[in-house]
């Protein structure tokens, strides 16, 4: 996955979701919590920068015990950044089985099939959507629990629609006391179906302080704490949780949501601080006075340029600077 554009396991993503931590809804080892929606809940995730190529691949991991038998319920629906609806998968109304229907669309049509098999109740399920968007094509590859379940293509494109930018998960199979469970979502521009996520969350403040607040009071569950800065050229970096996950990492994701106050920076960079030595972002990322989820990945470490190994991350810490 070298180009990741969005990656959540943070409730502040997803206003009004609930956290859980209902045993077995996600893998405790790599996140903190799942998100529980109940019946005939969706939420939604915040506008992102689409991937700058032709597919899009979507992740998420998903749990639930039970199921609404009667209406038609969605799992997803997918958008790009003029509101299309790109494609959704739905448990048809009236039914009684694990199985989705999968629609792609496209300006005037749209094309439907069935996933090849059904999800498992009790189990964590892991979903993976590639998305295909060119001049002359669109198409939809659904993949569940790693095989292919469902492909649909259509030889046009005359609506000019998009890559992935947000998108929208719901409960189809959920019923009155039994909400269903997501964790692990990614967005990126290559092959999902092996993609984890470790979620490292901020302890204390890092080597750099020129922000203003408490970096022990920010919470991934709490969208209303966050740090402040009224100056340009000012670092605040964040000591992190212990990471406990695999040796072989693929990429390090700094994500945050930010936005410019009145009169302040208009600008910021996310950050890494290694060894007491700061690697910044490649480009500015514009604030403006509307919320913005942002996302800055690094392939290597910026110290070595050599891939990431667990034993880097052991000091590591993440942070953002304020520019002009």
């Amino acid at each position: 996955m070298p180009n990741i554009v969005f990656a959540s396991n943070n409730i502040a993503h997803w206003p009004l979701t609930v956290a859980s931590t209902k045993a077995g809804t996600y893998d405790s080892a790599r996140v903190p919590y799942s998100f529980e929606v109940i019946e005939d809940q969706i939420i939604g995730s915040p506008i992102f920068i689409p991937v700058p190529g032709d597919d899009s691949w979507l992740h998420f991991r998903t749990w639930f015990e039970s199921i609404d038998f009667q209406g038609e319920e969605i799992l997803v629906r997918a958008y790009d950044v003029s509101g299309n609806l790109l494609f959704r998968l739905i448990k048809p109304d009236q039914t009684s089985v694990y199985t989705l229907t999968a629609t792609v669309y496209w300006q005037g049509g749209s094309s439907s099939a069935g996933l090849g098999f059904p999800l498992n109740p009790g189990i964590i399920n892991q979903m993976d959507f590639k998305f295909t968007a060119t001049a002359s094509l669109i198409e939809l590859t659904c993949f569940t629990n790693g095989a292919q379940s469902a492909f649909m293509t259509n030889a046009s494109n005359p609506g000019s629609y998009g890559p992935i930018a947000y998108f929208v998960v719901g409960s189809p199979f959920s019923n009155a006391g039994f909400p269903q469970y997501f964790s692990e979502f990614i967005v990126a521009d290559e092959d999902t179906r092996n993609a984890r996520i470790n979620l490292l969350r901020p302890t204390a403040s890092g080597g750099e302080t020129d922000w203003v607040g408490e970096a022990t009071a920010l919470g991934d569950d709490d969208p209303t704490s966050g740090m402040t800065t009224t100056l340009v050229e000012q670092r605040q970096t964040l000591a992190l949780s212990a990471y406990t996950g695999a040796t072989n990492i693929s990429a390090m994701v700094v994500a945050s949501q930010s936005f410019a106050g009145a009169g302040g920076p208009q600008n910021m960079r996310h950050t890494i601080r290694l060894s007491a030595v700061n690697y910044d972002g490649p480009s500015d990322i514009p604030l403006t006075p509307t919320l913005k989820y942002e996302v800055t990945t690094w392939l290597i470490n910026p110290a070595t340029s050599l891939p990431w190994v667990s034993g880097d991350l052991a000091s590591m810490e993440l942070g953002f600077i304020s520019k002009t």
